[in-house]
């Protein structure tokens, strides 16, 4: 095959390959994937076959064994050829500290507890839009890793916010939490977050129902560092809970705020926050419709910085 043919001609030629991506040729074959990642003399750092067609089980496994001193950063997102089988290898790749497996509606618990209790350097961590995985394996991240920093769990419905609970106490350098559309998300995390977390600078918790105003004032005057809240399609947001965010220094980082679709918010409450914040770099408020063209205008003028103000279908 001609895939296999141009990476043997490379690896032959060249012996030092420290990052490969494949990401962009997602039908290069197996064999080719093999030869490509991992040469005679495996000096790999990265990897990234996101959504290679070829990626399976045995390709996984002939990586992680030849490359188990060397890689640290893996992007296996959209493979749909991963499972329990070649997961469970990546637990030989100690040295991990990226790990990125969106989509890979293969990964499941059993395979993804054996890799959190052996890889305990990951700091980055992505498990988007994983069907099969509970909080059976994602709580072993709190139990034998400390050193997260960046954890995406967004679109994983059977997932709770008890993993965030226990990075944020276990981990002094967690800074970005995203869990976009797990519905089973309450106040408990972002309040933890306020206990523990200091450092934490971006919050991600799109379409969390359960979010109520309770949670920013847990994190109001606590998460100095926060630069970003998403809370869009939060529908218990009120304006109760920008109150928290307009306390004075409560968050001195803070630029980007997307309050989507959080329908009970008032003109009134949106003015104060751009009275309190007049930093802003973005304010997302499409589909807050009793925001009023008068309140768009007065925000227009006070947030001199802004780049970004979405008012879409705001009909107050």
């Amino acid at each position: 095959r001609g895939d296999l043919a141009a990476v043997s001609m490379a690896s032959a030629r060249f012996t030092d390959f420290k990052t490969v991506n494949f990401s962009t040729t997602k039908e290069v074959g197996a064999s080719a994937l093999r030869r490509g990642a991992a040469n005679k003399k495996p000096v790999l750092v990265s990897l990234s076959v996101a959504g290679c067609l070829n990626f399976d089980d045995d390709v996984l496994k002939y990586i992680a064994k030849k490359c188990t001193n060397t890689l640290r950063s893996l992007d296996m997102s959209h493979c749909l050829k991963i499972g329990t089988e070649g997961i469970s290898a990546v637990a030989l790749l100690t040295g991990l500290t990226k790990l990125i497996l969106d989509r890979a509606t293969g990964v499941d618990d059993p395979a993804l507890r054996l890799v959190f209790k052996e890889c305990n350097k990951l700091e980055h961590l992505s498990l988007r839009d994983l069907p099969r995985v509970t909080n059976i394996s994602v709580n072993y991240i709190g139990k034998f890793i400390n050193t997260i920093q960046f954890l995406d769990i967004s679109n994983t419905p059977q997932l709770t916010g008890s993993i965030f609970n226990e990075v944020a106490q276990m981990c002094p350098r967690f800074r970005v939490a995203r869990g976009d559309g797990c519905y089973l998300i309450d106040d408990v995390p972002l309040i933890t977050m306020g206990r523990c977390c200091k450092t934490i600078e971006e919050v991600s918790l799109a379409n969390c129902v359960k979010i109520t105003s309770l949670a920013l004032r847990g994190i109001a005057n606590k998460c100095k560092m926060l630069t970003t809240i998403n809370l869009a399609g939060c529908i218990k947001i009120d304006d109760a809970a920008l109150g928290c965010l307009c306390e004075k220094g409560a968050f001195p980082n803070l630029q980007n705020i997307d309050l989507t679709s959080c329908d009970m918010l008032t003109s009134d409450a949106v003015v104060d926050l751009a009275n309190a914040i007049p930093r802003l770099r973005q304010l997302r408020l499409g589909k807050v419709t009793q925001i009023s063209e008068r309140a768009i205008d007065r925000i227009s003028q006070i947030c001199r910085r802004l780049e970004d103000l979405a008012v879409d279908s705001c009909v107050g």
